[in-house]
Parts: structure tokens; sequence; C-alpha cells
């Protein structure tokens, strides 16, 4: 208490400094203006008593600090009462109070009594006694009541930062909510009140917009709630250091209780993944007249976490730069554990962080550093340092299609060929522990498991995760008891249960991918906008983009130059499957059918099946590759039987089947270029065309040497490359050509090619082969492309 008169009029056991006591929520950093000891250094009050002094409140006097241990005492008893419950119908606690306090014996002096009634309405208030506030204001009037509601107000934000402290955002959450209540409920004395509402005013318009943007809980209408801060640019966080709200600490109280209370509940927002309500309610503070510039700083840094979280990088490095150069704001910004001298550190590394997001969000990546520490690492996973990897690119869109289609990825303005529009992290990913091939159905249950987990301690992550689509029309994750309200008192719990499991392992089934892994057994991971991308069927055209997994980051680009309003196509499949069943599994799974390339797979195995080089029936093969089926046949028959000894074989099967596989791709490449001049589709390449190339290298290994034998896999390359450009097995085969066979002048071209158009920056919108670049740095490029 400031007032020494008072001080000198109350006759308390122990001696009474002339200044404030804060709660442990208000560190050194904040409260070291206000803390004045008296010169002879004595002992504060006892804790029970330091539970109703805060921060530089004197709304509750000296002189009711004589009545709180009486009080506390009389509290235990109606604790006590209520659970034995020996009166069934309870009295008022009202009249309990006023008799209790009545028959104290310490009512001699009318303000003795009336400080005590007082500081026992406080206490019970703070305890938690339903109808502390109520009976305060029947029995002792409005200031009497205010002072109960900031008493109690202050046992929640003590139990909010305790919540806080240990991760149980929920708790913290509604016991900041409920103080809200509690001090907005609360009448307060004229001069409380009409300080508060001058100190509040600046605010009031923010204050109405938060709620609009806070309803529809968006990333983009946190970042509109901030615009205004943003604007301003580091003058606003200045003046919101340099001002002093005029009163004295009375009024201002309540409004100074508000305010952390609000900026603990945004902190809880975004321990729980809501990020975009943690935003908005955090500019809110930002944008308003502050009472407390620390508080002001740690609602700016909060903000900008916020906002890093839901993606809006580039508004969050800007205030977190703001941030960072008023110097280290207090202990409010992180956790009460971390040191001083950790902060700033700390806060820098959160602006470079949200710097990096905000310069990958434009599409500066460096594809090659990123290659290389997949190299280095040798980890399936990249690295924090790597960044966020979220970039999508202003020149595409989800839309919803229609003709049973679903949504898929549309180009607004034109692609160039080797043009980024797509790098993406993954929502969860599952890779090999060891050397052993990992089940689909254990992958999957992993996965599954894995996101779940996820999902249940982020709100933004399951409103990604169920964005999705799972087989149905629902869209968006299902919360109970409801989905956030600005007037919910309690955070929301994702639904639970074997159905929300089981939408998840759905939205796994369509929206998968297989990834690269140890000894070629692939790993399973899901992404965000990856699955967007529609599989191109055969009967479409041409897929006219292509993906790499660059550690756990998926990359796309296009593969030929895409119109404006074309859809963007890849191919679940692999080019390189070695039979029609693998395809049309992948594609069941999805939930697809491809009409096309089935009537291509019935024709295929009728062919192998018959003993005739040109099987009767309408829809036949071309005659090439009618003989390369029957002879493969054969040949695959010869070698099952026994048990794959390629001695079985002999120098007359081997020119036979290349000179069949040579007639077939002779036949393929003349139907590409009917293709392009408006003629049928054609399958470029098919697992039988595959199995024949396998084969016919290990015969060339054994009749003609390495070299032929290389020169076929060369083959293999340019039929994949023909059939799926970029594609990335067709980039593992022509590195492995160049890596093993120098001397072949098509391999290094190849490889050169293939590194241009992956390793340069998602910003380049060329990925020509002929790219301008010194010859030091494609050299470079070429290196950590074969590597990698």
């Amino acid at each position: 208490n400031n007032n020494s008169d008072s001080l000198t009029q109350c006759q308390l056991p122990y001696p009474m400094p002339r200044s404030c006591f804060s709660l442990p929520c208000m560190n050194g950093a904040d409260t070291s203006a206000l803390q004045q000891q008296d010169p002879a250094g004595a002992a504060g009050p006892p804790p029970w008593a330091r539970a109703v002094c805060l921060g530089g409140c004197d709304t509750v006097t000296a002189a009711t600090l004589s009545g709180l241990l009486f009080a506390a005492v009389l509290s235990v008893l109606l604790r006590s009462c209520g659970r034995r419950g020996f009166p069934r119908r309870r009295p008022s606690f009202g009249l309990v109070a006023l008799r209790a306090s009545e028959s104290s014996g310490h009512d001699a002096e009318a303000g003795k009594g009336q400080g005590r009634r007082r500081g026992f309405f406080a206490a019970a208030a703070a305890a938690g006694i339903p109808g502390a506030v109520p009976a305060a204001r029947a029995l002792l009037g409005e200031e009497a009541a205010g002072e109960a509601a900031v008493a109690r107000a202050g046992a929640l934000l003590q139990k909010a930062e305790r919540s806080l402290a240990s991760e149980e955002w929920p708790a913290a959450y509604s016991a900041c909510s409920t103080g809200l209540q509690v001090l907005r409920a609360a009448p307060f004395s004229r001069s409380v009140a009409s300080t508060a509402e001058a100190a509040t005013t600046a605010s009031t318009t923010a204050t109405q917009t938060t709620a609009t943007a806070t309803a529809t809980a968006t990333t983009a209408a946190a970042a509109t709630a901030v615009a205004a801060v943003l604007q301003a640019g580091a003058g606003a966080i200045t003046a919101a250091v340099t001002t002093v709200t005029a009163g004295p600490a009375t009024a201002v109280l309540p409004a100074r209780l508000e305010e952390l209370m609000l900026l603990r509940r945004a902190e809880a927002f975004l321990g729980r993944g809501f990020s975009a309500e943690a935003a908005v309610e955090s500019a809110a503070l930002v944008s308003s007249s502050p009472l407390r510039p620390a508080w002001s700083l740690a609602a700016a840094a909060l903000c900008g976490r916020a906002l890093q979280h839901a993606g809006s990088f580039r508004e969050a490095a800007l205030l977190l730069r703001q941030v960072e150069a008023q110097g280290r704001p207090g202990q409010l910004l992180f956790a009460a554990s971390t040191k001083a001298e950790d902060e700033a550190s700390l806060l820098h590394e959160l602006a470079e962080s949200a710097a990096l997001g905000a310069r990958q969000e434009l599409g500066d990546i460096d594809i090659a550093r990123l290659m290389e520490e997949c190299v280095l690492s040798a980890a399936p996973r990249l690295s924090a340092s790597a960044g966020p990897l979220k970039f999508v690119s202003p020149k595409v869109e989800r839309r919803v299609l229609g003709a049973g289609r679903g949504r898929g990825v549309v180009a607004l303005q034109d692609l160039a060929v080797g043009e980024a529009f797509i790098v993406s992290r993954p929502l969860g990913l599952v890779t090999n522990a060891g050397f052993s091939a990992m089940p689909e159905h254990v992958a999957r249950q992993r996965l599954a498991d894995q996101l779940e987990d996820r999902a249940r301690q982020s709100a933004g992550f399951a409103e990604e995760l169920f964005s999705l689509y799972d087989g149905s029309d629902s869209v968006g994750a299902l919360w109970r008891p409801q989905s956030w309200s600005p007037a919910a008192s309690e955070l929301p719990e994702l639904a639970g249960g074997p159905q929300q499991h089981a939408r998840i392992e759905r939205i796994i089934r369509f929206n998968s991918h297989r990834v690269p892994g140890r000894q070629g057994q692939p790993g399973l991971g899901l992404w965000l906008w990856p699955p967007m991308v529609n599989h191109g069927l055969e009967g479409d055209s041409a897929p006219n983009c292509a993906h790499v997994f660059v550690g756990d980051a998926m990359l796309f680009r296009a593969t030929r130059p895409v119109k404006a309003g074309e859809e963007l196509l890849d191919r679940y499949t692999s080019p390189l499957a070695m039979n029609f069943e693998q395809t049309l599994e992948i594609l069941e799974d999805h939930g697809m059918r491809d009409p096309d390339y089935q009537g291509c797979a019935d024709l295929w195995q009728r062919a192998m099946a018959s003993k005739e080089l040109r099987p009767p029936g309408g829809m036949r093969l071309a005659q090439g590759r009618s003989e390369l089926a029957s002879i493969l046949s054969a040949l695959e028959g010869r070698l099952a039987a026994s048990q794959e000894d390629l001695s079985a074989l002999f120098a007359e099967d081997f020119a036979r089947l290349k000179a069949a596989y040579t007639h077939a791709a002779d036949e393929v490449r003349q139907q590409q270029k009917a293709q392009t001049q408006g003629g049928p589709p054609a399958l470029m390449l098919v697992p039988p065309e595959v199995r024949a190339l396998e084969l016919l290298c290990q015969l060339a290994a054994r009749w003609e040497g390495r070299a032929a034998a290389l020169e076929l896999r060369a083959e293999l390359a340019r039929r994949v490359q023909e059939a799926r450009p970029f594609h990335f097995a067709s980039v593992g085969l022509w590195a492995e050509l160049h890596l093993g066979l120098t001397t072949l002048t098509e391999a290094r071209l190849r490889a050169e090619e293939l590194a241009s158009f992956w390793c340069q920056t998602t910003a380049g919108g060329s990925g020509h082969p002929d790219a301008p670049g010194l010859p030091a740095e494609k050299s470079r490029t070429l290196e950590v492309f074969l590597r990698w």
C-alpha cells in the first residue's frame, strides 16, 4: 500500500513495506519500478496476505490484512461444512459472512470492522468459495465486491501460471477465461471505472476487430488483426514501451489483471495449437494502449510466435525483429525457468527462423544445399535448421473440380518448364528402423497413431489433417463439445474414439505417399498440399509435373509448359513397376479406376498367355509388342522352372529377345510421334518391357560384357524419361550410369540436365538445361546431385 497514513494506522504484528507485493507471475523485470522496500529491509507479509496484495494494489487496503488469518480459518470451516453436508440446505453465504465478522469480537472500531469484512470476502473469493462477490456487493457495497473480484481473479491467475508451467493448456485457458468473466462482471468504484475506461479507449476498435476476426479463427484473420501494428512499423512497439498510464495503481489494477489474463490465455491458445486465435488475441494487446510496457512486448513476441506457427512468416519476422530491437522484454516472454541471458538468444533464434520461413514462403529455397544435408546426415528427415519449407506458388490454387474429380491443383498463371510450385514437409512420417521390409498395414497403423497423437495436442494440426480427403464429404476436425467460439469458457477437445481413428486411416489410404528408404525399403508419409495434385489417368493428357523427395520434403516442378486454367497432374504409380497388378492395386487403394490402363493390361496378359505371336480377337497389341510378349513369356517360364538360373538361357535366346524388344520400342516411339499429332493415346512404357530390359541387362553382361549391359541400362533410362520426364526413377538411373560409365557422353549430359532441372532454387522459373550458370557452380551442383 502506498498510503503512509494507512500504514501508520494499521496495527500489525509485523512491519509493512511501503510497496506492493507481486504475484509469482509478475517477475522482477515487470515490477522493479514499483518495488521500493523500506530502508530497514523489513520482511513482507506472510504468504496468505501476499495472495491478496496484487502488483501495486491498494484496492485491498492494509487495514484488511489483520482479518485475513481469521478469514482463512473460517473459509476452511465453510469448505468442511460443505463436504460434510450437515445443513443439507446451506445458509446464505452473505449471512454466514456477516455473522462471522460481527461475532469476531473486533468490531469496536467501525473502520477496522469494515476492513475485516472486506478482507474476509477477498480471501473467500480468492479461495473459490461460491457467492463471495455477490455477497460482498449485498452487504458492503460495490467497492467491496470489486475487491473480492480482484482477489478471485488474482487466485485464478496464479492457477493459470501453474498450469502453463506444467503445459496443462486447457486448465490454463479455463482459469484465465473464468478470471476474465469475474473481472468483467464485477462492479468497481467510479474512479476505477473511469480510469480503466480511459486506459482502454484506444483499444476499443481493435477489440471489436479482434472479436470479429476470432470468430472466423483463420490465419488470414490473425494477419488482419495485426495489420495495424505492422503498418505502424517499429514505432508501434516503441510507443508501447514508452507509454506510461497516468493515475493511481488502484484504478488500473483490474485492467492490468485483464491484460495479463488475456496474455496468458493467448499463451494457452498457442500451446494447444490454436495459432490463429492466439495471434488475434495477442495482436489486440499489442495494438491497444498498454498499461504495462513489458506486457505489450510480451504480447508482440507471442503474436509473432503465433503467426509463425500459423504460417504467416513475413508478419511474424517483422514483429519479432521489432521486439528484438527493443532489448530484453523480461521473463514474461518465455517460461519462468528461462535465464535472462538465454532469453535474448531464444528471441533471436525465433526471429531468424521466422525470417527463413518468410524467404522460403517467397520461393527462396536452396535445393542443392538441402540435398547436400541429406547426403551428409544420412537421416530420413531434414534438420530443423532447414526451415519450415512451406512454399506454395501464388500461381496455383486448390479448387473443387466437379465431375467426380473432387479437389485438385489448378494453375492461375502460366508455369514454365522446371518452375517449382510446391515444397512441403510432412504432417507425419514413418520410416524403417532396420533393413527389413515394413508391411504396408504396419506402416499405416504406425502413421495413424502418430497423426492422432499430434492432432490431440495441436488444434491447428488437426484442422490441417482433417482437411484432406477421407472418402466422404466430411471436411474439418470434429470437436467436443463443439468448435471453439469467443464465448467458450473451455478449450474444445478433439473428438476421439474408433470412429475418428478410422477416419485418419482413410485419410492415409487416399493421401499418403511412399518415401524412398534404406536398402530400397520405402517408408510412408502424409503431406498437406501434395495429395491435392491429382493422378493423371492414361486417358487424360500426359502428366505435366513430377516430384522428388529431398529428405522428408516433397518438391514439385512442372515438366512442360502449363497454361493458366490447366490442372496440374502427376502419376501416383512408378514407371518401373514390374507387373500390371502393382499399379492397379495402387489405383484401387486410392479409389480410382483407369479403363485404358486396365485394357492394356488385359491385352498383354492375353498375349503372354497365348502361344501364338498374334492371338485372335478384336483388340490386339501391335506386332512388335505381341512378339515381345510371346518370347518374354517363354523365357520367363524357363527361368522359373530352373529357379532363376540364367544358365538355362542361351545366346540365341538373348538375340531373339533383344530383336523383339527393339522392334517393340520402335513401334512405341512411332506411336508417341502420332500422339503428338493428335493420334490415340499410347502407354509409353509397360511392366513387361521393364522386365524385358532387366533380363536383357543380365544376359548382355553374360554374353557381350559390361559395356553392353550398361547400354541396355541406358535404354531403360531413356524409356523412363520418355514416359515420365524428370521422374525420380529416371534421375536414379542416369545418375547411376554417369557414375558407372563416365565415358558415356549421353549419361553425363542427361545427369547435367536433371541436376539443372531439380537443383535450381525454387524462385527460379526456368529449368531448361541451357539455363545460365558459372561452370564452377554447375560442377558443384552436379557433384551434390549425383551424391544425393
